[in-house]
């Protein structure tokens, strides 16, 4: 097993590398809200294009997105919080240029939540009897979705001096964001009385979701830590979201697609 391994974390590297960053609005969507805090959580590809961070096209994506999912008008003078889900192989340097000039700290804050290792090994290809404990505890190790989904749930709920609006992203917008995105919406969108889209909420019907807004499926490890978080949903939290590992089709280290 150990060579198979090692290729699954070689072409890893490889996905996280290889994809240039230019803000799309194709990937941008609006995630969640909350009228009351007036607090909004939006997904998304790198912000930044080949020499600078683009915040004026941010903001202004973000505002068209949520007139246009939600019909809410984005507050003025919010408060921005840009979190990467990127690693130290990707290049964002514009983005980490931008936060640190200290004239556009009034703008907001940056927060770098690396994820991309809880989907090494898919459940079907572990032990029986060490499913629950790595789907409760050390897939999170280093991810720590479990934490950081109840943090933006958190944040979404908080009463603040100014409007926060979180933006999430990795660079492609698709697989690390899907990830976390996805992993959100089975923590938290049975909680909200109203699953997104009226739907009856499944883990089929969130990866649905994922794929529609990025415009193909999170990647074979994206897929395989969603796999991991609707058992943790299971084990931990008591919910059943369906299937929690025949919700897509996979090729090793490459594409899914929905099953």
């Amino acid at each position: 097993r150990e060579p198979r391994r090692m290729l699954r974390w070689v072409l890893l590297c490889a996905a996280v590398c290889t994809v240039q960053c230019t803000l799309d609005y194709k990937r941008v969507h609006l995630v969640d809200y909350n009228l009351t805090t007036n607090n909004f959580l939006f997904r998304g590809n790198m912000p930044c294009n080949d020499t600078a961070f683009q915040y004026d096209d941010l903001v202004l994506y973000m505002k068209m997105r949520a007139k246009e999912e939600g019909n809410f008008t984005l507050p003025d003078g919010f408060f921005l919080h840009d979190i990467s889900l990127n690693n130290i192989v990707d290049n964002n340097k514009h983005e980490l240029n931008f936060w640190k000039n200290k004239k556009n700290a009034h703008l907001g804050q940056f927060t770098e939540w690396s994820i991309g290792f809880a989907g090494i090994l898919p459940p079907k290809e572990t032990p029986k009897f060490l499913r629950k404990h790595i789907a409760e505890d050390t897939a999170w190790t280093v991810d720590k979705i479990p934490s950081r989904v109840d943090t933006l749930w958190t944040w979404m709920n908080e009463h603040q001096t100014r409007p926060r609006v979180t933006y999430l992203h990795c660079t492609a917008g698709c697989d690390r964001t899907g990830e976390m995105v996805g992993a959100y919406r089975m923590r938290w969108e049975l909680d909200r009385g109203v699953p997104a889209g009226g739907i009856n909420y499944n883990v089929s019907k969130m990866y649905e979701l994922d794929t529609k807004e990025c415009g193909r499926s999170p990647n074979y490890f994206g897929t395989v830590a969603l796999e991991w978080y609707c058992l943790y949903m299971h084990y931990k939290e008591h919910i059943n979201l369906g299937n929690c590992e025949d919700f897509a089709h996979c090729h090793t280290g490459g594409s899914c697609h929905a099953a």
